[in-house]
């Protein structure tokens, strides 16, 4: 399966005295229609999530806290700290995904646009070069 990548995509936030809203829309930029989401949090740590190429398009934004993404493109290897200041970090079907390095209190929101049924793992995938 080869790798189409990882590209960053903003997201729409509006800040006022009530707090903060970050908006995500199928036709408002967003790569793909979403027909699943899922949250990742409590991470303990030093456990790592993830550790396979996804094999559909995914979405990730950090609500709160950090991570490290680590990915395998078609482009080579990537590393990049996710924030909810960094947007939304856009994964196409192929890149292998290792996340880690969980900031206590992290929330990692994922969409991706096959359900868990549909998805496939390539956990044999060769290890990923540091």
């Amino acid at each position: 399966m080869a790798s189409r990548g990882l590209k960053f995509v903003n997201i729409q936030e509006h800040s006022d005295a009530r707090g903060n809203m970050r908006i995500v829309e199928v036709d408002g930029g967003l790569p793909f229609v979403p027909v699943r989401s899922f949250i990742i949090s409590d991470v303990p740590t030093g456990k790592t999530r993830a550790g396979h190429a996804v094999s559909c398009d995914e979405l990730l934004i950090v609500a709160q806290g950090s991570c490290l993404i680590t990915a395998r493109t078609a482009a080579g290897l990537e590393e990049h700290r996710l924030t909810p200041a960094t947007g939304a970090v856009h994964l196409g079907p192929g890149t292998w995904l290792m996340l880690s390095e969980f900031e206590p209190g992290t929330i990692l929101v994922t969409y991706a646009s096959e359900r868990y049924a549909e998805t496939r793992f390539f956990e044999d995938y060769v290890e990923m070069d540091r």
